[in-house]
């Protein structure tokens, strides 16, 4: 049987930067960005890595997280996060997270 977990945690940002990391994530940026050369085209296997790197260098005023190689080292940053929302995919079953801290009525 395979098993099958995901993970996606979301957190409210601005427009504006929410704008500017879509930018950064769709078109990549060239050498001459603050931040240096980025581009989303990554080897397969290396996915984990790739998120944390880009979150590393583009999101660190949104989380902070070290660069890692395996999705779940960075799924146990991430929940230290205070993530708004997580939606987790487990098995064919679908779940949502919201902290209690983050829940608004």
């Amino acid at each position: 049987m395979t098993r099958m977990l995901l993970r996606s945690f979301e957190f409210n940002i601005p427009d504006e930067q929410a704008e500017e990391i879509w930018t950064i994530l769709r078109y990549g940026t060239k050498r001459s960005h603050p931040k240096g050369r980025f581009s989303t085209n990554a080897m397969g296997g290396l996915f984990g890595f790739s998120v944390a790197k880009f979150l590393h260098r583009f999101g660190e005023d949104i989380v902070k997280v070290d660069t890692v190689w395996h999705p779940h080292n960075l799924a146990k940053q991430l929940y230290k996060e205070n993530a708004d929302r997580i939606i987790i995919y487990r098995d064919g079953h679908l779940s949502f997270y919201i902290p209690s801290e983050n829940h608004v009525e």
